[in-house]
C-alpha cells in the first residue's frame, strides 16, 4: 500500500490490479470497470466520478513511459526519499499531469457495453403483462358499472384480451336520403298478446287501422345472454301482405342502442309480407327490459312498431 503522503491516487487500486500487472491485464481491468459504470442506472453522478477516475488511471498505467514515471514516484514516496538525487520532483511536486504538446492525443480503449440502458425484453414483457391485466380488470368492472367505460372495452378487444361485443350501434336511418326525406312516421301502439296468438306473437293496433293484421313474432321473450334473438315481422295493409318493404330494427339496451342489420342495411319483405332479422344480444344486462322498434318503409312512409324482451 502506498503511503498516505503520496499526492496521486493509487491507480493500481483504482483498476483493482497488482503493481506488476501486464499491459493486457490493465486494459482488461479498465474495460471491465468502465463497462460497469457506463451501464449503471442508479447513482449516475457517482458512476460518472468513478468513470473519470478510471480514465485517469488508464491514462497513466496504459502507457509504458507514464507508468514508469508513476512507479518511480511511488517508489520514492515508499522509500521516504522525498526527492531523487538528480533534483527531479518528489512528493512535494504537484500531481502528475499528462503533457499534450508533441504527443498524439490520448485514446482510451473502446469499452464493450453489456446492454443498452433502455428497457430489457424481460422488462418490456412484464410491462405488457401488467397493462393487459389492468385492461382485463377494467373491462370486467366496465361491464358492471353505471359509468360509460366502453373505451376500455375497445382497448381490450384490440389487444385480444376481452370478448368482442355486439356490433357497434348505428343511428336509425332510412335506406336512402331521398326516401328519408319523403318518409313520415306512423306510430304503432303495441297491445298485449292474446291466447289465440302464436307463441311470441305480438298483435299490433295501427293508427287508422290501415295496417291491421300486422304481427311481430319474437323467437324468445326471455333469451339468455350471448344468445340469438329472431324478430319476424308480418306486414299487412288492409289485410293484404306488403311486399318489398325495407325493414330494420333498433334495440334499446341499458347503455347503448343498436341497429340491425348494422349500418344502413335493411331486410325486404317477401311475397307474404314477412321479413326476418336475427341478431345476438351479447352481454345484455340481465333483468333489464330491452325495447325494440321495428321500422318498415312503405311507399315513402315509416311504419314504427314495438316489442321487447328481457335478457336472463
Amino acid at each position: 500500500m502506498v503511503d498516505s503522503s503520496f499526492s496521486e491516487p493509487d491507480y493500481y487500486e483504482v483498476l483493482h490490479v497488482p503493481p506488476d500487472a501486464t499491459p493486457g491485464e490493465i486494459e482488461r481491468a479498465y474495460r471491465a470497470e468502465a463497462g460497469k459504470r457506463l451501464n449503471a442506472r442508479w447513482r449516475p453522478g457517482r458512476a460518472a466520478r468513478e468513470l473519470a477516475l478510471l480514465n485517469a488511471a488508464y491514462g497513466i498505467l496504459g502507457y509504458p513511459d507514464r507508468r514508469a514515471d508513476y512507479d518511480r514516484r511511488r517508489a520514492e514516496v515508499a522509500s521516504g526519499s522525498g526527492q531523487s538525487g538528480d533534483g527531479e520532483a518528489g512528493v512535494d511536486d504537484p500531481p502528475f499531469s499528462v503533457p499534450t504538446r508533441g504527443r498524439r492525443q490520448q485514446h482510451l480503449p473502446r469499452v464493450q457495453l453489456g446492454r443498452p440502458t433502455s428497457a430489457s425484453p424481460a422488462e418490456v414483457l412484464i410491462i405488457l403483462l401488467v397493462v393487459m391485466l389492468a385492461v382485463v380488470v377494467a373491462t370486467t368492472l366496465a361491464s358492471r358499472s353505471l359509468v360509460d367505460l366502453s373505451f376500455i372495452q375497445n382497448i381490450g378487444e384490440v389487444l385480444g384480451v376481452a370478448p368482442r361485443r355486439r356490433a357497434a350501434p348505428t343511428p336509425a336511418a332510412a335506406p336512402t336520403p331521398a326516401a328519408e326525406a319523403k318518409a313520415s312516421p306512423v306510430a304503432a301502439t303495441p297491445v298485449q298478446a292474446t291466447p289465440e296468438a302464436p307463441p311470441g306473437a305480438l298483435p299490433t293496433a295501427i293508427a287508422g287501422q290501415r295496417f291491421a293484421g300486422t304481427q311481430i313474432i319474437l323467437s324468445d321473450p326471455r333469451p339468455a345472454r350471448q344468445s340469438n334473438v329472431t324478430v319476424t315481422l308480418k306486414l299487412n295493409r288492409e289485410s293484404q301482405p306488403i311486399q318489398n318493404a325495407n325493414v330494420y330494427l333498433v334495440a334499446h339496451y341499458r347503455t347503448v342502442e343498436e341497429r340491425q342489420p348494422p349500418g344502413n342495411g335493411t331486410v325486404r319483405t317477401d311475397a307474404s309480407g314477412t321479413a326476418t332479422i336475427t341478431f345476438n344480444i351479447g352481454d345484455a344486462t340481465p333483468g333489464h327490459q330491452v325495447n325494440v322498434e321495428i321500422i318498415a318503409l312503405v311507399e315513402g312512409q315509416q311504419v314504427v312498431l314495438q316489442t321487447s324482451f328481457t335478457p336472463q
